[in-house]
C-alpha cells in the first residue's frame, strides 16, 4: 500500500494507507512492500501505476507532472531490510527518505535519473522486481500484443464494455488523471457512474497481469444528458412534440403498458392515427438518447378529442361571416383548392372580410379547435 507521502521542501509526511493518491507539488511517495512481491511498474498518462503480485494496484496520480517527484519502496518488514530509492533501472538503498529532501531550489525543473528511466519505459516498457536488484533484470519488454478494451456505453449512468477477461482497464482522462477497472470472468468491465464529464473524452487501455499492455482506445465523447419531451399536439388523431433528435420515446399508458416512437433527426416525434391516450387518460413520457441517457418522466393527460361542431355560415356577400366554436380557426376553402383562415372571437362570431369568395363562388368552412381536432365541413353557399 501507499504509506505516506513527504513534502520534499519541509519534511512534512502525511500518512495514507490507501491504493492511490494524487500528488502537488515536489513530493517522495513510499510504498509498503517487499521487492520481490512487485511485479512491475509502468506509467499511463500523468500517473504511476503499480501492481504487486497480489494483484494490487497502486496508483500514483500526477506523479509526471512534477520532475521532483521519488518513488520509494520500504522494504522494512519483509526479507529485505531496509528504504530503496528507484533510479532508473536500477534500486538504491537510502538510510532516510530525508535524504530527499530538495536543498537547492536551482534544482527545480531537472528530471532525475528515475524519472527520465521511468518515463521512457513508460511508452513501451516498465520495470519489474526481482530479488537481485540494482541491473537490468528489472527491465522488461511490454509489447503491445493485448487486444484494446471495447466501449459500449458512455454516457452519464456508465462508461463500460468488453475487454480481455480478468485484465485491467486504465481509464487516462483529459487532465491526464487515471482512474482503474477489472474485466470479469466474462468479458466485460464497467466504471458505474462514468468517470468522464459531459463532452470530455479519454483513452483506454488494456493491462494483463504481466503487465503487457494493449495499444489506446478512444472512449469517444461522453454524452452524460438528455432533455425532457415536450408536448405541442395533443388531439384525438395525434400526440406529438419535441425531443434530442433521434431519441426514443417511451409512453406509458395507465393501465402500465408502453408504446414507443424514434424521433427524427430534426427532432419531431409523434403517435399518430390514433392519440394512445383517450380524452382524460393520464400516461408518461419519457426520452432515450442515442447514447442511452434517460430523460426526467413528462406527465401527459389525453387532450381534447372531441371535434367542434361544424360552423354555421350566416351571410356570404361582400363579407363571409357566422358562428364557431370560440377560439377556433375557420378554414374556408376555395374551388381551386386554395385556402383562408379566421379566428372565432369570444362570442363565438367568426368572418372574412372582404369576402375571399368570388361572385357566384362555392366553397367550404370547417372549424379547428386548439387541441387540433376538426369539425366537418359546411358549404358557404353561391356568394351573391
Amino acid at each position: 500500500m501507499i504509506k505516506y507521502i513527504m513534502d520534499r521542501r519541509n519534511g512534512d509526511k502525511t500518512i495514507m494507507n490507501s491504493s492511490s493518491v494524487k500528488l502537488t507539488g515536489s513530493q517522495v511517495v513510499v510504498i509498503q512492500a517487499s521487492r520481490i512481491d512487485i511485479e512491475f511498474i509502468t506509467q499511463q498518462g500523468n500517473a504511476l501505476v503499480i501492481k504487486l503480485k497480489s494483484g494490487q494496484l497502486l496508483v500514483i496520480q500526477d506523479y509526471f507532472i512534477n520532475p521532483q517527484n521519488e518513488l520509494v519502496i520500504d522494504d522494512s518488514l519483509n526479507q529485505n531490510d531496509g528504504l530503496y530509492l528507484i533510479e532508473g533501472n536500477n534500486w538504491s538503498q537510502i538510510e532516510s527518505v530525508d535524504t530527499l529532501l530538495i536543498q537547492d531550489s536551482t534544482m527545480d525543473g531537472e528530471w532525475l535519473p528515475w524519472t527520465i528511466g521511468l518515463g521512457l519505459l513508460g511508452v513501451g516498457g516498465a520495470v519489474a522486481a526481482s530479488s537481485s536488484g540494482g541491473s537490468n533484470d528489472y527491465v522488461i519488454s511490454l509489447p503491445n500484443n493485448i487486444s484494446a478494451p471495447k466501449v459500449l456505453v458512455n454516457n452519464g449512468n456508465d462508461l463500460s464494455g468488453t475487454g480481455v477477461p480478468n485484465t485491467t482497464i486504465i481509464l487516462t482522462k483529459s487532465d491526464g488523471s487515471t482512474v482503474i477497472v477489472t474485466v470479469d470472468a466474462t468479458g466485460n468491465w464497467s466504471f458505474g457512474d462514468n468517470p468522464l464529464n459531459d463532452g470530455e473524452k479519454g483513452t483506454l487501455i488494456t493491462l494483463t497481469e504481466d503487465g503487457n499492455k494493449s495499444s489506446p482506445t478512444d472512449t469517444g465523447i461522453a454524452d452524460k444528458s438528455t432533455i425532457d419531451p415536450i408536448v405541442e399536439v395533443n388531439n384525438a388523431l395525434l400526440l406529438a412534440g419535441k425531443s434530442e433528435p433521434n431519441a426514443t420515446i417511451i409512453l406509458t399508458l395507465p393501465n402500465g403498458n408502453k408504446v414507443g416512437t424514434v424521433a427524427d433527426k430534426n427532432g419531431d416525434w409523434k403517435f399518430a392515427d390514433p392519440n394512445p391516450l383517450s380524452e382524460g387518460e393520464k400516461g408518461e413520457l419519457v426520452a432515450i438518447d442515442k447514447a442511452g441517457n434517460i430523460s426526467g418522466k413528462v406527465s401527459v393527460e389525453g387532450g381534447d378529442i372531441t371535434p367542434p361542431d361544424a360552423p354555421v355560415v350566416d351571410v356570404n356577400g361582400p363579407i363571409l361571416s357566422g358562428t364557431g366554436e370560440a377560439g377556433s380557426t375557420i378554414t374556408l376553402t376555395k374551388p381551386n383548392g386554395d385556402t383562408e383562415t379566421t379566428t372565432v372571437d369570444g362570442n363565438g362570431n367568426w368572418s372574412f372580410d372582404p369576402n375571399p369568395l368570388d361572385n357566384g363562388e362555392t366553397g367550404t368552412v370547417t372549424a379547428t379547435d386548439p387541441s387540433g381536432n376538426t369539425s366537418g365541413s359546411t358549404s358557404t353557399g353561391v356568394t351573391d
